[in-house]
């Protein structure tokens, strides 16, 4: 920055004789500025050589008692807190700094302390020394009690953020906060625990979350989907085998309840376990140990079972398809996670929770956002997710484009059977340059940069595409 030599500043030209009208005017006009204009000299105390009228409201003073000779430097009006910065900063012009900005607190004559924005300029004589610093001093009180209310609101907002969420789990709904009680309840027991919920509502987030608040969260999570492995071979891989228990059986071998010992089995649709494998599975979840395959010995694990299922299994007791022992077993704690759509003000924080897990700036629009929030989300939070990944990558979501029915709509990336591939790659230029138009608010040069197309390119497809008319 320039520094100011002697007599190339307004106000000394101002104090010349030949100046003498116009610093009337000057001094009129800094007068009723809502601030104070001053000038200091570099005399060890800063001494004033000039003072506006704005010290009467900062300071409480008249501009006289403040540029009376003995009447001590500027300091004397800062609080005592700030005399080292203000110092510092007063000195630094001399090294060629030119300026400077500085917050600091000033002490009223009334005894009230004020915050106050300090800007100034070096004036320096020809042999480059300093000689004064001109500058004005404005309230700043106002704007110290914007960021304190702004901090303030910060610190309530990670507080309900923080409140919003347990572990993975997020939700503030008074549904989700039921949950997250519930799952801290039940973590300080051995209690048997089963999850209900609809498909995507994050059951094995809940069963890990018991897991990690629980004594157990040390030891292993094993997860086993139920659903998953042929009824034939879900006893060993349960219970495991000995050596020579089948043929291929050539060494000992862990089952699952055995891997868990210490922690936590979560078993995930636990409603599709066959009526056969209940019985053997009631004995080892009373407390009686199992058999592994081939063996003779009884194995005891210490463990914590907790279950999911998205099926009515008292139903499934009624019509015989499970045993009422081993319902009776594995229900004695139940956990209820409602679907999306009965809890639909947690969607906000959903979608900031998974866009901030990407490094990209990714930003919903107010107008999408509605239409999340007023979409049923059959998939409920999976379905959510995998939405927003679409959204990060190809900056649209198929759930936007839903047709008049209201129903959703069918991803057009994957269902190419229904047409020749010409016509479905058709289709999908269609749709992403509409998305693409949308997102960028119909903005062609940002739509083209977005798509990675000229601009002429894509007045050429929305011409032919027939979407020009579509914006108006």
């Amino acid at each position: 920055m320039k520094r100011c030599s002697l007599n190339d500043t307004p106000l000394e030209k101002a104090l010349l004789p030949e100046g003498r009208e116009s610093w009337d005017g000057l001094a009129s006009l800094l007068d009723v500025l809502p601030g104070m204009a001053y000038r200091r000299v570099n005399d060890g105390k800063w001494s004033l050589a000039y003072v506006s009228g704005g010290c009467r409201e900062l300071l409480g003073v008249e501009p006289e008692e403040m540029t009376a000779p003995g009447a001590g430097g500027f300091t004397n009006y800062i609080h005592p807190s700030y005399h080292v910065r203000f110092d510092d900063a007063s000195k630094a012009l001399a090294y060629g700094s030119g300026s400077f900005r500085l917050a600091y607190v000033t002490s009223h004559k009334r005894g009230w302390d004020r915050w106050v924005f300090d800007t100034g300029v070096g004036v320096f004589d020809s042999r480059g020394k300093l000689q004064y610093v001109d500058g004005f001093v404005s309230d700043h009180s106002g704007y110290k009690e914007i960021q304190s209310g702004m901090s303030r609101q910060l610190g309530e907002f990670q507080d309900y953020f923080r409140s919003s969420r347990l572990g993975d789990i997020v939700g503030k709904s008074p549904a989700m906060q039921n949950v997250f009680s519930a799952i801290i309840q039940v973590a300080q027991s051995d209690e048997n625990v089963i999850v209900y919920g609809e498909s995507g509502t994050g059951k094995e987030l809940v069963a890990r979350e018991i897991h990690r608040v629980s004594r157990r969260a040390a030891k292993p999570f094993i997860p086993v989907n139920c659903g998953a492995i042929p009824e034939n071979l879900m006893e060993s891989e349960l219970f495991g085998y000995r050596k020579g228990a089948f043929s291929g059986a050539d060494k000992d071998k862990q089952g699952l309840f055995e891997a868990a010992h210490g922690g936590t089995l979560f078993l995930d649709e636990v409603g599709e376990i066959p009526l056969t494998m209940q019985v053997k599975l009631l004995r080892a979840l009373e407390g009686d140990g199992f058999t592994p395959m081939g063996g003779c010995e009884v194995v005891k694990p210490d463990l914590r079972v907790v279950a999911a299922t998205n099926r009515n299994l008292a139903d499934m007791v009624a019509k015989g398809q499970m045993r009422a022992d081993f319902y009776y077993r594995i229900n004695i704690i139940p956990i209820l996670i409602p679907p999306l759509r009965e809890r639909k003000e947690d969607i906000p924080l959903l979608v900031g929770h998974f866009l901030g897990q990407s490094d990209e700036n990714k930003f919903i629009p107010g107008s999408s956002l509605k239409a999340i929030m007023a979409y049923d989300w059959p998939g409920n939070v999976r379905e959510l997710k995998n939405q927003l990944r679409q959204y990060r990558t190809l900056g649209f979501m198929d759930m936007l484009h839903s047709n008049a029915d209201d129903e959703p709509a069918h991803n057009s990336l994957a269902s190419p059977t229904a047409k020749s591939l010409r016509e479905h790659l058709a289709q999908c230029e269609v749709e992403a340059i509409s998305a693409a138009l949308f997102q960028n608010q119909w903005n062609r040069t940002k739509t083209a940069n977005a798509l990675g197309i000229d601009r002429r390119t894509l007045f050429d497809k929305i011409k032919k595409m027939g979407l020009d008319s579509a914006s108006g």
